[in-house]
């Protein structure tokens, strides 16, 4: 996981990812949803997509080989540094290793994204009020690699929201209906 530039999220993404810009293989994601945008026109609808951006400040990185960390660095002007986890031991030159994301979760985040009944707010911060859920309902609970995964219901401006949790990546808030959830202990 790697910190850019602000507003240039979807501009580093689209540069690390394009073919022959680096000698190496490298895979870039930004946490974007497909808005569905509708406008009527008087004879026909006219339909348009567009990305909105979740997690600002963020872009997830893969590459192969460790080194080719600081080679990104250079080629690429929207990076500022690559995120550390504090939480790993520290190595032999007393630096902290770089945090990583399982695949498996940046998967889900993918799928979260993509099968949301509406839009999707990121909060870095886990709350830590109201009752444990779990989604049985909508276009989520159809995600196969939602199976187990668990949120909690928060009140935010008199609305509930519930809270989809994802460790090592942080929490997402979205709307959900009460009946898409049931309590677990």
């Amino acid at each position: 996981m790697a910190e850019v530039k602000r507003y240039s999220e979807l501009k580093c993404r689209d540069m690390l990812n394009a073919p022959g810009k680096f000698a190496f293989p490298v895979e870039a994601y930004a946490a974007t949803q497909a808005l569905l945008l509708r406008r009527i026109a008087a004879t026909e609808e006219l339909k348009a997509v567009k990305e909105k951006l979740i997690i600002h400040g963020k872009v997830f990185i893969r590459v192969a080989d460790k080194s080719h960390r600081v080679d990104l660095l250079k080629g690429c002007p929207y990076l500022k540094c690559f995120v550390k986890d504090a939480s790993l031991n520290r190595t032999v030159n007393d630096f902290t290793d770089f945090a990583r994301v399982p695949d498996l979760q940046i998967q889900q985040l993918r799928q979260l994204l993509s099968l949301a009944d509406g839009p999707v707010e990121y909060c870095d911060v886990v709350p830590q009020l109201h009752d444990k859920v779990k989604i049985i309902g909508g276009q989520l609970s159809k995600g196969k690699l939602f199976k187990d995964v668990k949120g909690e219901v928060t009140m935010t401006s008199g609305r509930k929201y519930a809270t989809v949790i994802l460790d090592g990546i942080g929490c997402f808030k979205l709307r959900l209906p009460a009946s898409h959830l049931a309590k677990y202990k």
